[in-house]
């Protein structure tokens, strides 16, 4: 824990989204990498072009069981090299697009899923701890999974 950061993140199933909406946003796509027999997360972020972002491994659980509304967590970044290194490990995978969505002079982080999970699309947020003002999402928004373990990124990979 003495590393770790509390992260307070919120997240909604989105039915369908705005015609355009994907056309009209740019958006990084993401690859992460669950490792088996862990809580760790291998992830890779790169530009629509393929370009290479970011590396990163990191662990994410709950302050309090079965709550992912606050949850801790902790990254290291890696270079290309450390990576690769990382990638020999057995993992599951998830691959997603994330776009960029201000609604309301909030930012909105919109994930499009690839492969096996296409179709579906989840809609986050991250909030301020000391954020207690009231949240009014966009129309493309279903309904709220913050807490449901179904949408968890380790249990899609699986």
């Amino acid at each position: 824990m003495k590393y770790a950061v509390i992260e307070r993140e919120r997240k909604f199933l989105v039915n369908s989204l705005p015609k355009n909406f994907e056309t009209e946003n740019s958006f990084s796509r993401i690859e992460d990498r669950y490792i088996i027999g862990s809580r760790l997360r291998l992830r890779r972020i790169e530009r629509a072009d393929g370009t290479p972002i970011q590396f990163k491994l990191g662990q994410k659980y709950p302050v309090e069981d079965g709550k992912y509304e606050k949850v801790l967590m902790t990254n290291i970044y890696l270079t290309e090299n450390e990576f690769a290194l990382f990638l020999k490990l057995p993992a599951t995978t998830l691959s997603k697009r994330r776009y960029k969505y201000a609604h309301l002079d909030r930012q909105f982080s919109v994930d499009v899923f690839e492969n096996e999970h296409a179709g579906l699309i989840l809609c986050e947020i991250e909030l301020a701890v000391d954020d207690v003002s009231a949240l009014e999402l966009p129309k493309f928004v279903e309904r709220e999974v913050t807490d449901d373990k179904n949408y968890l990124g380790a249990n899609l990979a699986t």
